[in-house]
């Protein structure tokens, strides 16, 4: 980064001259040289002057974007990165087989309710067709025993008649 700066004053804002920064002050300082021309309103001009700090900082965070890093230099922050998204992953993973699993036993209960409702079926429409077969001879026993104590009536009536 080239400063912009005619009279070779050190700049606190821009990246060739160094000089102790203080983040608390929101004005701009220029700290002049022995010798050198103190036109403070033409050195100004490429300075940009921030009435807060955070204005300072997502500068700084725009500069700081917009840099290419070279192969050779790897970022600072990429392995956060590579990490949050591996974390990801295994998180991910490890949802999916959970819910496989859950999933799995779900299914298999399913199939247990299904067979055991299909067996409980079965077994209801036995017994009331063993019912229905017990009922049908209960009523033929009746009518039976009705037709015989219907034809003693008649012998005997026939008796003393």
């Amino acid at each position: 980064m080239e400063c912009a700066n005619k009279y070779n004053a050190e700049c606190l804002w821009c990246g060739t001259h160094r000089s102790e920064v203080s983040h608390e002050v929101s004005f701009v300082v220029v700290i002049y040289r022995p010798g050198i021309s103190q036109d403070v309103s033409t050195d100004l001009k490429h300075l940009k002057i921030f009435q807060k700090i955070i204005d300072r900082e997502d500068d700084y965070r725009r500069r700081r974007l917009n840099q290419v890093i070279s192969p050779e230099r790897h970022d600072a922050f990429a392995h956060i990165v590579k990490i949050l998204n591996l974390k990801q992953k295994e998180r991910s993973s490890f949802f999916s087989n959970e819910f496989q699993s859950v999933a799995k036993t779900l299914k298999e209960r399913e199939q247990n309710m299904k067979e055991k409702f299909f067996k409980l079926k079965i077994k209801s429409e036995d017994e009331n067709l063993y019912l229905i077969s017990k009922n049908l001879k209960y009523k033929n026993e009746l009518k039976k025993n009705k037709q015989y104590e219907i034809d003693a009536m008649k012998t005997r009536k026939a008796e003393f008649d």
